[in-house]
């Protein structure tokens, strides 16, 4: 079987986005941005502020959620699961959701490591198209070398490796 590199197969990961799609994500791209800045002004306002409820002072209060229904954060501790496990999930071509589980990935497996990243876009083509992606993640550190890959000499490409959520557990 003849290796296929997970970067070069990207393209199936999603759509292209048409111009007036590429040209809001622009837009949004500055929405956010203003937002951010935004919100680090105001808590550096609002930080320390406390207020009363029922005689009883209540800093900074805010409602937790059930823990196993909370998406992936940047920050995140996660593990890998087992091959077989992965295996189980993607279908005869090694794809889950139009991802593809590559051979070098399979080192990582059943070990725990950090969310570096939640790419919503991924560029492939050398940058000449954009798609949108859900329930994927970069885990800090995790890239292919490339060793034995194409030829002798291997690919020096080092792309990082892009794993499925259905592929991690939360640590917690």
């Amino acid at each position: 079987m003849e290796y296929v590199c997970q970067y070069t197969t990207m393209r199936h990961i999603g759509r292209e986005l048409n111009r007036t799609e590429k040209f809001c994500q622009l837009l949004l791209r500055v929405y956010p941005a203003i937002q951010r800045r935004v919100q680090r002004w105001r808590d550096k306002f609002v930080q320390g502020r406390t207020r009363r409820a029922n005689g009883k002072i209540i800093v900074n209060e805010c409602p937790r959620e059930d823990s196993s229904k909370e998406p992936l954060k940047i920050g995140d501790r996660v593990k890998v699961l087992s091959y077989a496990q992965i295996r189980s999930t993607l279908d005869d071509r090694g794809i889950l959701k139009n991802l593809s589980f590559q051979e070098p990935m399979r080192k990582y497996c059943n070990h725990t490591y950090e969310v570096l990243k939640i790419p919503q876009y991924v560029l492939n083509n050398g940058g000449k198209k954009i798609n949108k992606c859900r329930d994927v993640v970069i885990l800090r550190g995790l890239y292919c070398n490339g060793r034995g890959m194409l030829t002798h000499e291997g690919c020096d490409t080092s792309c990082l490796h892009y794993w499925k959520t259905d592929w991690l557990r939360k640590m917690v």
